[in-house]
């Protein structure tokens, strides 16, 4: 699903900042309450978000907060990623070309949605095609078995970048290198 500019970056607000007002979004991204209102609902009704309470504070009722899903937060389907890597460990002798496999067939079925697909990764650009990865959605299971987790994601690169024909472009990911997240590098012809 194409989730689009702006909601890409009302989710990198959520995200970064966790349980998050209508009005601090609206500040952030320089919207108007009413348009983060609408990106919300769509948010919500897609299963991105959840919504909660604030605490009451003073009168009148206490304002919505809005958070990722339990699936959408880094970390929050961990344990089930990290679940599938173990059992590629102990059932494939190259789990990591499994990983990467599996990856790239996922991958392939993205290629309406690059952008969102890298959102999720929160990345900055470096300049000279290189990427910092600053968030992975995983990132309890990519500590636990990065060898796996990793090439499933440098997998999903290459899917993704394979089914929009760019078959120009060869992804290269040097995981937790640096203190702040891994390195995605888009080199040149293949």
């Amino acid at each position: 699903m194409d989730l689009g500019a702006t909601r890409s970056a009302v989710l990198d607000v959520i995200a970064d900042r966790g349980p998050v007002s209508v009005a601090a979004i609206a500040d952030e991204l320089g919207l108007h309450p009413n348009s983060v209102r609408d990106h919300l609902d769509h948010l919500l009704d897609s299963g991105h978000l959840r919504r909660v309470r604030a605490e009451v504070q003073g009168r009148g009722r206490p304002a919505w907060l809005y958070e990722l899903a339990a699936a959408a937060q880094p970390g929050g389907s961990s344990a089930v990623v990290a679940a599938l890597a173990a059992h590629l460990q102990a059932t494939f002798p190259d789990p990591a070309r499994e990983g990467r496999a599996a990856g790239r067939a996922h991958g392939r079925t993205q290629e309406s949605d690059i952008p969102a697909l890298m959102a999720s990764f929160a990345p900055e650009d470096r300049g000279a095609g290189t990427l910092l990865l600053t968030r992975c959605p995983v990132l309890d299971a990519a500590r636990a078995h990065p060898d796996v987790v990793c090439a499933l994601h440098l997998g999903l690169v290459e899917g993704a970048l394979e089914a929009a024909g760019r078959r120009d472009v060869t992804p290269e990911l040097v995981p937790f290198a640096e203190e702040r997240g891994c390195l995605l590098r888009l080199a040149g012809p293949r």
